[in-house]
């Protein structure tokens, strides 16, 4: 879709000559599709570089500093504090974390780094549960060779249970990586084992990162 100026709106004028704070709500665009450059480049004569948009899309939230702004780009940097985003992971996908991981956040764009500060799962039990035995979850970047920023999930008791059932995961100390590996890099949700049997419920996951310049 496309940023409507109508949802856009200023909260704060700030200090003279200092950074403002503004507001934006899309009833149809993902976070990840308003923070990338130039969503807002319509409004660009009206930002100036440091200011701040508190950006809520149709999946999550959180406030991003204007990186730079001119009369036809306008490009978002890091985030103040965290920001959120609900990912609904459907039976089929599931079934095949394994095989084929789930994204939970976009890359966030060029010399941007994601950095993990914890998740939360929701199984939306339905009426079979799910397998397993040694199948665990973990948030890493990029894909199932990427380096694991999370703590491990353990499934048994989580996964397997016949009713609507809740845990989390928590950053990993000391995960290593080289630059080059997680600058516009996404977050992904891997199943380190192998694929869980049967079940027929999604998994929801809510997941608190932060947006970083990289060097």
């Amino acid at each position: 879709m496309a940023f409507n100026l109508r949802h856009f709106n200023n909260v704060t004028s700030g200090k003279a000559a200092g950074p403002r704070m503004w507001a934006y709500n899309s009833t149809t665009d993902t976070l990840a599709t308003i923070i990338a450059d130039d969503y807002f480049a319509d409004v660009g004569r009206s930002l100036t570089a440091n200011d701040q948009i508190y950006c809520l899309g149709t999946d999550g939230y959180g406030t991003f500093q204007v990186l730079s702004a001119s009369a036809t780009s306008v490009v978002l940097g890091s985030s103040v504090g965290s920001a959120s985003t609900r990912t609904t992971i459907a039976t089929a996908a599931v079934l095949l974390l394994a095989t084929t991981p789930a994204e939970l956040v976009a890359a966030p764009g060029a010399g941007k780094i994601l950095l993990f500060d914890t998740a939360h799962f929701q199984l939306d039990y339905a009426t079979t549960q799910y397998t397993e035995s040694a199948d665990n979850l973990v948030v890493k970047y990029t894909s199932a060779a990427g380096v694991a920023v999370s703590t491990v999930v353990e499934c048994t008791g989580f996964i397997d249970q016949a009713a609507d059932t809740s845990t989390r995961a928590l950053a990993v100390l000391d995960a290593i990586v080289a630059n080059s590996a997680n600058e516009n890099a996404a977050l992904v949700l891997d199943n380190n084992n192998a694929n869980f049997a049967a079940g027929d419920s999604p998994l929801i996951v809510d997941t608190y990162y932060r947006v970083l310049a990289g060097v």
